[in-house]
């Protein structure tokens, strides 16, 4: 009997080659872009032979210089950490790549201080999958084995679902951002107009407030707390948290820094920049009726009760309680965006975030105009010529905070 390989083999006409091709989704090329526009480094380790998974990186963007690193799993098999943290930049793509392989890759990026997220199918991704610090497994075509190690489970297999995963969580972070910094500016705004209170003392030698205690409590609940509803709301038909839009450029700027993480320099600079231009006009409002039209005279204890000596105070007080609620209700929209200017942006879009700057105006009228309710309750009178200082602070205001803004997009860089 012959050698039956040879005896099959021969006589043969060879009509044509077919090629099996495996391409990537269309979307990929489009969400590595953008997730290279973010910072966020996209690596590609892989079981193909070198020469398919360059064609594949390139083909969606992973590699586009021939100076890109791209080497196999046997180059680096004999690494240590030591050489692994040597290198100057971390290879893009790892051909043949054993499940070793994968796992000191991981342990490689994340001793250079940077998340790593994980993608995985297969057996051979499970502890990969377990050593980053996110593991997210192919839901469709993973093994169950890589779903049970992972973290996150995708339910359509695609790696655009995680790049708007990541656009969605920068916009509720943002949020979540914007709502504590105008919570914090506003309050400082409400230090220094009550600490500069230390400085007037009436004839009795009592510190006179520009404002009573009541309005800082309606500063509080009313004035701040509705327009920080509207940054982070809970929306329970779908659990979306925040009701803000994500910013066009949200996945332009570069990762945050885990370790300063919300209180960074730029968001403490934010709370006392903004604080002192909220601040300053009631404070320089209550100056200049007090001193400049009321003569310096301060009463004597205003704070339980109104006489004649107290009517100027009473007066003053009504309008840096108005000046200082309509100021920190624009700031609510000032804070939309940390840097683009108030008039380019869209302040009808975010309704819950208008309806409660128009109501805490609206809810302003009663507190000034109702009798009994100013005097006895919130301890001003009612004003009516003096809204002129509350439209001078609102110019101020406008001007000062996109200034401020100004100086930011020329000579801050965004972190």
């Amino acid at each position: 009997m012959g050698n039956e390989r040879e005896d099959i083999q021969s006589g043969l006409t060879l009509l044509g080659v077919v090629g099996v091709s495996d391409p990537p989704r269309p979307e990929s090329l489009a969400s590595v872009q953008s997730c290279q526009r973010a910072g966020i480094v996209v690596h590609m380790l892989t079981g193909d032979h070198i020469t398919t998974a360059t064609a594949i990186a390139r083909e969606v963007g992973i590699i586009r210089e021939s100076t890109d690193s791209v080497v196999t799993a046997q180059e680096l098999a004999n690494m240590t950490e030591s050489d692994f943290d040597s290198m100057p930049l971390l290879p893009l793509v790892v051909a043949r790549c054993s499940p070793q392989t994968k796992v000191h890759m991981v342990n490689a990026i994340r001793r250079r201080k940077r998340l790593v997220a994980m993608i995985g199918d297969g057996v051979n991704d499970c502890l990969a999958l377990q050593f980053a610090d996110v593991g997210i497994a192919m839901g469709v075509a993973g093994s169950e084995v890589a779903r049970q190690a992972a973290e996150i489970v995708l339910a359509d297999d695609k790696f655009s679902t995680i790049v708007g995963a990541i656009r969605d969580g920068r916009r509720l972070f943002e949020n979540q951002v914007k709502l504590i910094l105008f919570l914090m500016s506003s309050n400082c705004a409400e230090v220094v107009v009550l600490v500069a209170g230390l400085a007037f003392l009436d004839k009795s030698g009592r510190p006179v407030y520009p404002l009573s205690p009541i309005q800082i409590l309606w500063e509080n609940l009313i004035t701040s707390a509705f327009p920080a509803f509207a940054y982070a709301h809970l929306k329970l038909s779908n659990l979306s948290l925040g009701l803000e839009p994500a910013t066009s450029d949200i996945m332009d700027s570069p990762p945050k820094d885990i370790v300063s993480g919300v209180f960074g320099k730029e968001f403490v600079a934010d709370v006392l920049a903004y604080g002192l231009i909220i601040g300053t006009p009631p404070l320089c409002t209550f100056v200049i009726i007090v001193y400049a039209l009321g003569g310096g005279n301060l009463g004597g204890d205003c704070d339980d009760g109104i006489d004649a000596s107290c009517a100027i105070v009473y007066r003053a007080r009504g309008t840096v309680f108005v000046t200082l609620t309509v100021l920190i209700l624009i700031h609510a929209f000032e804070m939309k965006d940390s840097r683009r200017s108030i008039f380019r942006m869209d302040l009808l879009q975010n309704k819950p975030l208008l309806w409660s700057v128009v109501g805490g105006c609206f809810a302003l009228l009663p507190t000034i105009y109702i009798p009994k309710l100013n005097v006895d309750v919130f301890r001003i009178s009612d004003i009516s010529w003096e809204w002129g200082f509350c439209a001078a602070g609102i110019m101020f205001y406008l001007i000062g905070a996109e200034c401020y803004k100004t100086l930011k997009r020329r000579y801050w860089r965004s972190k």
